[in-house]
C-alpha cells in the first residue's frame, strides 16, 4: 500500500503525489538539485585532477596519484548522475 501511495501520479490516485511533490516546482526540484550536485561535483573533481597534473611534486607522490585517480572515477560518477533522468519515457511522467 505504502509502495503504490509513493508512485500515485502514474494512476492519477490522490495521495503523496510524485515521492512527496504535489507541485511542478517540487517536481522540477527533484530534477534538477541532483543535477546540479553532480555538476558541481565534476566541476571540483576536474579542478582537483587538474591541480595534481599540473605539479610534479604531487604527481609523483602517491597521495596526488590517489587523488587525481578518485577524482577521475568520481568526475564519470558525477557526469553519469547528472544525466540520470533524461533518457526517462514520457509515459512515466517524470520530468527529465
Amino acid at each position: 500500500c505504502e509502495a503504490a501511495m509513493a508512485f500515485n501520479y502514474m494512476c492519477g490516485c490522490e495521495g503523496h503525489g510524485y515521492l512527496g511533490a504535489d507541485t511542478e516546482s517540487k517536481r522540477n526540484a527533484l530534477v534538477w538539485l541532483p543535477r546540479v550536485s553532480a555538476i558541481i561535483s565534476a566541476i571540483c573533481s576536474t579542478a582537483i585532477i587538474v591541480d595534481v597534473l599540473k605539479s610534479k611534486k604531487k604527481r609523483g607522490k602517491m597521495y596526488g596519484q590517489l587523488m587525481a585517480v578518485m577524482s577521475t572515477f568520481d568526475l564519470m560518477g558525477s557526469v553519469a548522475y547528472s544525466f540520470t533522468s533524461l533518457p526517462t519515457p514520457k509515459e512515466d511522467y517524470i520530468q527529465g
